[in-house]
């Protein structure tokens, strides 16, 4: 049985169907946690890396950007302390594949 779907709503889909502001964006981690949303731990700290990608290893973050521009910084990057309940672990590892590409 699969789960049902949900879709994703746009900020002005949000608007139309709760009739409220939708949430900042970027959305933090704090307010993620803070809004009970689910965080997984898949169980593969044994594995190693990939080699990363040539081309995406130039790509700069938004961080990095923004200090280039000269912003501040634009939201909170602290430590979340994530409650063990809001943990879901995916122990299955058949559940998550890369896919055929």
């Amino acid at each position: 049985m699969r789960a049902p779907v949900r879709p994703i709503a746009n900020s002005m889909a949000w608007r139309d169907i709760t009739g409220e502001e939708p949430p900042p964006t970027p959305v933090s981690a704090g307010l993620y946690t803070e809004f009970g949303f689910p965080w997984f731990d898949l169980c593969d700290e044994g594995k190693a890396d990939i080699k990363g990608s040539d081309v995406l290893g130039g790509v700069k973050t938004l961080k990095e950007i923004d200090e280039e521009k000269g912003f501040g910084v634009q939201h909170n990057d602290s430590p979340v302390e994530v409650p063990p309940q809001q943990v879901k672990t995916i122990k299955n590892e058949s559940l998550v594949s890369d896919g055929s590409w």
